[in-house]
């Protein structure tokens, strides 16, 4: 009897326990005002930090010719297509930026077909660059990124990435 009378108590306390961890309107309301309180925090946030974070994520602007050109810079390693255990150049005009590694293929062997030389870096979050040439100075990189013409539909506007040093 005792037992039975243990286990009917087990058995009740469980199915309270189990009751109350179901998901219900209180929950999801709390859910959605923490996220509504986490929003509005950040629209708080300095307008001028947000616009030096904004300016970070879409690199900087380089004047050539009087023309501003966007200048990103990353830490890179080269994956494939340059002659070398390195990155030879220390600018790029980047033509495509794909996560996998396959797609980035693809587009380089496309461009390697109309004679260009290009070659895939990637950065540390793995993102897989597309560099269409590769220069030393970013004056002649901005000369040849006015004049690009790749002949194919590009997955991004073309910018010029930098090689981060460490």
């Amino acid at each position: 009897m005792k037992t039975k009378l243990m286990i009917l108590s087990i058995a009740a306390l469980m199915l309270v326990a189990m009751a109350s961890c179901k998901s219900n309107e209180a929950n999801y309301r709390k859910a959605y005002e923490t996220t509504k309180q986490a929003i509005k925090n950040k629209s708080q946030t300095d307008p001028e930090i947000l616009a030096k974070m904004e300016a970070e994520k879409r690199g900087r602007e380089a004047v050539v010719g009087g023309d501003s050109i966007r200048v990103k810079t990353e830490f890179l390693t080269l994956v494939d297509g340059q002659n070398g255990e390195h990155i030879a150049h220390d600018y790029g005009v980047c033509v495509g930026m794909f996560k996998q590694i396959f797609n980035a293929r693809m587009q380089r062997d496309r461009l390697k077909k109309r004679g260009n030389d290009a070659y895939i870096v990637k950065n540390n979050d793995g993102d897989h660059y597309v560099i269409m040439k590769g220069f030393d100075d970013v004056n002649d990189a901005a000369a040849y990124l006015k004049t690009l013409s790749t002949g194919e539909k590009l997955p991004i506007e073309p910018f010029i990435l930098s090689v981060g040093k460490y």
